[in-house]
């Protein structure tokens, strides 16, 4: 049995931290990252990483939004009809 919707799911929540980390090296090179240039290295190589990381995924998530019509939720409504037949 598939579930459908999982890929988007995972699509979703991969977007989400690779935003939170894009967000957290942005603000720490604005912020206290500046004065240490090893430092300000190591936020901006992990920012190089998140950017396209979240470009793609952002692509793969509006392509697989719906994966089987309404996702979950026809599941739900399919396994509640083969029940109700038994």
């Amino acid at each position: 049995m598939t579930y459908p919707g999982v890929n988007g799911l995972e699509a979703g929540q991969t977007f989400i931290v690779a935003c939170a980390t894009l967000g957290h090296n942005l603000l720490s090179i604005a912020g206290y990252a500046a004065a240490s240039p090893a430092v300000r290295d190591g936020h901006l190589f992990s920012a190089y990483l998140m950017m396209p990381l979240a470009a793609t995924t952002m692509g793969l998530l509006v392509h697989n939004w719906w994966v089987e019509g309404l996702g979950v939720l026809s599941l739900c409504v399919t396994a509640t009809c083969s029940v109700r037949t038994l």
